[in-house]
């Protein structure tokens, strides 16, 4: 995806727009047996790639503290009712996954990305 404009000072990044179903519609769509969800994950990670390929940062040493005290409290207000997911044992499986991935990438290396778009599911793949 295009680049057309770029300001570090105000963070402000112009791209240009791709039409397409999000992956948030392929997901769904592949839900119902519509699409291929293997393919839209596949497309997904290559954009995220794409992504974080386009930086030069430096190389830092991980630290998931932030993102598992997160991943905990949502995983809580879930298991107490507080917050409706749906999948909700599907969701809480993903958040033990994302506890498991964090201690086994504390303090490994890792580069951030200076300047990207935003990789969402409601943006196209």
């Amino acid at each position: 995806m295009p680049l057309l404009h770029c300001r570090d000072a105000g963070r402000v990044l112009v791209m240009e727009y791709v039409s397409g179903l999000t992956a948030f519609a392929r997901l769904e769509a592949a839900e119902l047996g519509l699409d291929d969800r293997t393919e839209v994950l596949r497309r997904c990670g290559a954009w995220l790639a794409q992504a974080h390929a386009a930086t030069d940062s430096e190389v830092m040493t991980f630290d998931g503290a932030a993102l598992l005290r997160r991943t905990r409290r949502l995983a809580r207000a879930v298991r107490n009712g507080k917050r409706d997911v749906v999948f909700a044992k599907r969701f809480l499986g993903l958040c033990a996954l994302i506890h498991r991935l964090v201690h086994a990438a504390e303090s490994g290396a890792q580069r951030l990305v200076r300047l990207h778009g935003d990789p969402q599911p409601r943006n196209s793949t």
